[in-house]
């Protein structure tokens, strides 16, 4: 039997920091080499397509977008998700029904249906690289949650 305890601070008032997006625990295959997948509502898992400096706005007209794929070789990666943005289509991610493949020179385009909802406090699966990180599930606001004592 294996005991991890841990200290996790996403930001609060008294640190004076924004909260962080969340965290994510993922399976991918160790035969894979290793890259982590896109920042911010991606929790480094999913593919992500955006900005990638905080406050890119402040960077001029063309900020520093750009496109990160999600993990090589991902099976799998539940989210932890603070803000609520791992479980929607934000930043080029994908959502429960793929709708379209398309592909062009070096460039593969997935599509799905559009979820704008934030989910914060809640709990989100991710699937497979093979499927695009589609979206498999997400939990009620778990901050609501009753627990009993």
């Amino acid at each position: 039997m294996a005991t991890i305890a841990t200290i996790l601070s996403a930001g609060s008032e008294w640190d004076a920091k924004d909260a962080g997006d969340g965290l994510c625990v993922f399976f991918f295959d160790g035969n894979s080499e290793f890259f982590p997948g896109g920042p911010g509502s991606a929790l480094g898992y999913s593919n992500f397509k955006g900005p990638l400096a905080y406050k890119a706005d402040t960077l001029g007209s063309t900020g520093s977008a750009a496109a990160v794929n999600g993990v090589r070789g991902g099976y799998v990666g539940v989210g932890f998700d603070i803000r609520g943005n791992y479980s929607n289509t934000t930043d080029g991610k994908v959502g429960l029904v793929l709708s379209g493949y398309s592909t062009e020179t070096g460039v593969d385009t997935v599509s799905s249906e559009t979820i704008s909802t934030l989910n914060p406090n809640s709990v989100s699966v991710r699937m497979s690289e093979a499927s695009a990180y589609k979206l498999h599930s997400t939990s009620q606001n778990l901050s609501t949650f009753p627990l009993e004592g």
